[in-house]
């Protein structure tokens, strides 16, 4: 029987070299073979190295394998935080390049991005940010915007504003307005305007009107506010009556000088004096 020259290389090279195969030894076996590989395919028949797999041990295991892995399919026990057949992904609790890190315990579901940590279906009520790690401001009624932490919804009875931080001015009858915190419910008795700060006059009966201040007058008092004397009072309050000696009854109400002089013999800034007679003698 003869053999080919092929045939002969092949078989010195089978019975003289264990990391090489194929027909004529041209071919190199896997470095991560855990020992020869198959003279005709190369495969690994006695299985890989550490932390490889496949039938050429040129695979690695999943970085989350607790201990090596399956030769053939690369499957394994997971590591705290792994997941998979091959634990090659966080599970849904974890995130960063190992898996190590817990997402945020404000996560709803505490289930979060595998890469950023941002939480996935959004955040446990009271907080907000991408991982939910910032309150909410202790005055929101309920949740707060995802991104800016601003309040939803209607704030507390007295306070207002984006973060509902703000104090309603005391002055407002019920609360006010959560965007600029004007009284939306009218004001306390003797107060008026939007913001309730303005006072309404001393001449107003019982109160004013919200918006404008009018008022029904005391007596003594006139004008759409009531906040001037008629013209025959004066005084701090506009009780004090003008002197009935001021020629046409009026005075100022600063001080009830009159302002149109005196009748018959009185003199005097009020008209109280009586004018001094001169007695003539003759002799």
């Amino acid at each position: 029987m003869s053999f080919s020259l092929q045939q002969i290389i092949r078989g010195m090279c089978w019975l003289l070299s264990d990391r090489q195969y194929g027909d004529i030894c041209d071919k190199i076996c896997s470095p991560n073979c855990k020992n020869v590989c198959s003279k005709i395919n190369g495969f690994c028949d006695s299985g890989c190295i550490f932390g490889k797999f496949g039938a050429d041990c040129l695979r690695s295991c999943g970085a989350g394998c607790l201990s090596g892995c399956h030769q053939n399919d690369g499957s394994c026990q997971c590591k705290t935080g792994w997941q998979g057949q091959n634990c090659d992904g966080c599970d849904l609790n974890h995130y960063g390049h190992d898996c190590s890190t817990k997402c945020s315990a404000n996560c709803k579901r505490r289930t979060c991005n595998i890469d950023t940590g941002s939480c996935t279906y959004g955040c446990e009520r009271g907080f907000y940010l991408e991982k939910c790690e910032q309150a909410c401001s202790p005055t929101c009624p309920s949740a707060c915007k995802r991104q800016s932490g601003e309040c939803e919804g209607k704030c507390p009875v007295g306070k207002y504003g984006s973060y509902c931080n703000k104090t309603c001015s005391r002055t407002c009858n019920d609360g006010c307005s959560k965007i600029d915190g004007l009284c939306t419910s009218g004001c306390i008795d003797g107060k008026f305007g939007a913001a309730c700060l303005q006072t309404c006059s001393d001449g107003c009966i019982s109160g004013c009107h919200q918006f404008d201040g009018s008022c029904t007058c005391k007596t003594g008092w006139q004008g759409l506010h009531c906040d001037e004397c008629t013209p025959n009072n004066y005084g701090e309050k506009c009780y004090q009556k003008c002197s009935s000696n001021c020629l046409n009854g009026t005075c100022l109400r600063n001080n009830g000088s009159c302002i149109g002089g005196c009748k018959g013999n009185f003199t005097g800034d009020t008209c109280t004096l009586g004018k001094i007679k001169r007695i003539f003698v003759t002799g």
